[in-house]
């Protein structure tokens, strides 16, 4: 889902507006990413399985070894799991962009957003943390509801087994929310990528969308370059 919304994106960064729109972006950009990309997609989506794997390892030892250098390599291999994710998130779109290896894409990402000056912008976007709210928000409002309308009307009448009950629904709300949310962190991420790919794309043709932001970021982060960069 991840790499076809970054494909679907990317379509319409590029295309959108110029004379020469994708036909069915979001079809192209799926079997893209179940075809071509598929390798790329599932061994960086294996590197963080293993660090996820190697935290709770960690977790569940620390109880049974020295807890202190337990925790230190609980803590270290946990940070390690992040920045591998941030990473993986913009490799991710490179991929769905350009179709090439999972390694090489990470390389060509990380050199792109800093020269560019956007990972000054990347390292301060909150988006993940406000839809994570949201989303817990959702969930808590939702089973609220649920539990007030199914109190009044069947009273105190398996009471508990009703609170259970609505926290799971919840919890399945909130869950449902955060995977729908991915979409919009996919779509922030492919325009950072986009953006620092070539920003005189956007300038042509979707000239006041390219105004707001180019005034937002250069107003707040003088380091973001807007010449066109050298290909990668």
């Amino acid at each position: 889902m991840f790499s076809t919304t970054s494909g679907s994106v990317a379509s319409w960064y590029f295309f959108a507006g110029s004379g020469t729109e994708v036909k069915n972006p979001t079809n192209a950009a799926f079997v893209r990413a179940s075809t071509k990309s598929l390798g790329s997609i599932a061994f960086g989506s294996l590197i963080i399985t293993v660090i996820r794997i190697l935290r709770s390892m960690l977790n569940s030892a620390r109880r049974n070894r020295n807890p202190f250098v337990m925790c230190c390599a609980y803590v270290l291999i946990s940070i390690m799991e992040r920045v591998i994710e941030y990473v993986t998130s913009y490799a991710f779109v490179y991929v769905a962009i350009y179709g090439k290896s999972f390694i090489p894409s990470c390389k060509c990402t990380m050199q792109l957003l800093s020269e560019r000056g956007i990972d000054a912008i990347v390292n301060d976007d909150l988006t993940s943390t406000a839809l994570s709210f949201i989303a817990f928000i959702f969930g808590l409002v939702s089973g609220g509801i649920t539990y007030f309308i199914a109190y009044f009307a069947y009273h105190e009448e398996k009471d508990r087994l009703l609170l259970v009950a609505c926290l799971i629904l919840g919890l399945i709300v909130m869950i449902l929310c955060m995977q729908a949310s991915n979409i919009i962190l996919a779509g922030i991420k492919t325009i950072f990528v986009c953006y620092a790919e070539d920003p005189a794309v956007l300038a042509e043709t979707k000239p006041a969308v390219s105004e707001r932001l180019t005034s937002s970021f250069t107003s707040r982060y003088p380091r973001v370059q807007l010449a066109p960069p050298a290909r990668v």
